[in-house]
């Protein structure tokens, strides 16, 4: 009998993937922080890690589990010093709801598409005004709020091209190692 050491590893499993989107989205973080500290994205850096989840859960929703969009938005919050789960929960309920849009959304043109994520940045930005309404009973700087979701809005078809782009170009590559295993 051989040990696990010495068999070949499991490569058909979706969980390596997985990880990897998981820590892409974490490298989505750093990088709204990094946009965050450019002056003209200084109040309004957008939310790449929503474009992102929407555009795992809609288009490739087995490699992006919610427990991994939770843990991003922990991340995000402990990076930027946010309230605790507030984030975490707004992206939850946005790849949630993504999934259950998905049906839908994945068979149609890009501008509804496009509408269907400014309807998902808008419910964020009021999930996170309306949880801090409720914690702190008044309402935050609304402007920097309308101007962040404005900004994803507004640059969410350049994003969107680049996952289209990354997606191809990483269904070509695992295409290709699948030929060279046939071979």
């Amino acid at each position: 009998m051989s040990s696990p050491l010495e068999r070949p590893a499991e490569l058909s499993s979706p969980l390596p993937i997985q990880i990897l989107m998981a820590i892409f989205g974490c490298f989505l973080v750093l990088l709204e922080g990094a946009f965050a500290q450019w002056e003209v994205f200084f109040a309004s850096a957008p939310l790449l890690v929503l474009a992102y989840v929407f555009y795992m859960n809609l288009f490739f929703a087995n490699r992006l589990s919610i427990l991994a969009v939770f843990l991003i938005g922990l991340f995000s919050e402990l990076m930027f010093f946010d309230m605790l789960g507030m984030s975490a929960t707004a992206l939850v309920l946005s790849a949630i709801i993504t999934r259950w849009r998905s049906a839908v959304l994945i068979h149609s043109d890009f501008l509804e598409i496009w509408s269907a994520f400014s309807l998902i940045v808008l419910f964020y930005a009021a999930f996170k005004i309306s949880v801090y309404a409720v914690i702190y009973f008044s309402f935050p700087d609304l402007s920097d709020i309308f101007l962040q979701a404005g900004m994803t809005i507004l640059l969410f078809p350049v994003f969107y091209v680049l996952l289209v782009s990354a997606a191809s170009a990483g269904q070509f590559m695992l295409r290709g190692q699948m030929d060279s295993k046939i071979k």
